[in-house]
């Protein structure tokens, strides 16, 4: 052998004995597990991404003062952290812009990620309108009227929804249901990413996103690609995933104990439309 060969041997060998093998494995896994990230994700490495949380409730402040907040759930606040958290993974120095609907100040022209159903958000509202002006075909409806009355549909699957509390007077619902929609930001005139994620409880609109960030990226999404022969794949260097899916929650306290797809329907990267 050379002696490059044996310097390239005597460098792994250090390395080896450095951080030993469970150590390059772990980090090995979890740069396979970035990288999936990023590929379905395709977020800009480098603009402001806007989060946009839903509107719960304004209050007027006091101690003299009078002025008017707009506030949102710690549900809501959760799940801003789960996407915030992955998109530290794929760029550390990337400016992150978080705003309650009632009081957005950017005009939502870089990546763009909404919580929250339309009738608490208004950011919701408007590009969930573009998605079905664009693709009736994948008749989704939103109804959020007081319970009974609340329904998802979606490619021909209604679920509907009604306010159950678990037992022992807890304040918690026993399930949710909620929407992901994972396509291209309507609102810009540059190729940006939308992600939504909204239940009609918080503790669902957080399940979905951190659902939609830790688990579909994975083996969920190469599951998804056996059924669904449209949705690209994540070594596609040019056409993005695309695709609305609708989910169930069921929850012990405010944790997902079981979740299950409920509806799913690819979605063509616009793009290529």
């Amino acid at each position: 052998m050379s002696e490059s060969s044996w310097r390239i041997i005597g460098i792994a060998l250090g390395v080896i004995s450095v951080f030993g093998i469970t150590g390059i494995s772990a980090a090995y896994r979890f740069s396979r597990s970035w990288g999936r990230q990023y590929r379905f994700l395709r977020l800009h490495r480098t603009e402001t991404l806007d989060i946009v949380l839903p509107t719960s409730e304004r209050k007027r402040g006091g101690l003299g003062i009078s002025y008017v907040r707009s506030m949102t759930s710690v549900g809501n606040m959760r799940g801003a952290t789960q996407i915030a958290q992955a998109v530290g993974r794929i760029s550390r120095t990337r400016r992150i812009s978080v705003a309650v609907s009632e009081e957005i100040e950017s005009r939502l022209q870089c990546d763009l990620v909404i919580l929250g159903l339309p009738g608490k958000n208004a950011a919701s509202r408007m590009v969930l309108g573009h998605l079905q002006a664009r693709h009736p075909e994948i008749e989704l409806d939103i109804a959020e009227a007081a319970p009974p009355g609340c329904s998802i549909s979606l490619a021909g699957h209604t679920e509907n929804y009604s306010f159950e509390k678990q037992p022992r007077g807890s304040a918690y619902p026993t399930r949710d249901v909620a929407l992901i929609v994972v396509w291209a930001n309507p609102l810009s005139l540059r190729r940006r990413r939308l992600l939504l994620c909204a239940g009609f409880t918080t503790y669902g609109t957080a399940a979905a996103a951190s659902y939609l960030v830790h688990e579909l990226p994975d083996i969920e999404y190469k599951l998804l690609r056996k059924r669904y022969r449209e949705l690209p794949s994540l070594l596609s260097p040019r056409v993005w995933p695309c695709f609305a899916m609708l989910i169930e929650v069921m929850l012990i306290n405010d944790q997902v104990v079981h979740r299950r797809r409920l509806a799913f329907t690819p979605l063509p990267d616009p793009r290529y439309d």
